[in-house]
């Protein structure tokens, strides 16, 4: 089975990056990827680093709405 993705990726915009996780941040990443549909944790990251910079934040105690599955894809919720 293969997922096909609408966005194209510019491979000379984007810059490899090393981020050294500590076993909590692991965890969050998973924590991520289930509440999401997030289909890697590259993607659990950026749409964390993108909803945080526009203050969006999941209410306490549930009710998300998850970018990931609102029929948009999962690489829609970082573009």
């Amino acid at each position: 089975m293969s997922i096909c993705y609408p966005m194209t990726v510019d491979k000379h915009t984007i810059k490899p990056t090393t981020v050294r996780l500590e076993p909590q941040d692991r965890q969050a990443i998973e924590t991520i990827k289930q509440l999401y549909g997030c289909p890697s944790d590259v993607a659990a990251i950026r749409l964390a680093i993108r909803m945080a910079a526009r203050q969006e934040f999941p209410p306490a105690g549930g009710g998300l709405s998850p970018p990931c599955l609102e029929g948009r894809g999962p690489q829609a919720a970082l573009g």
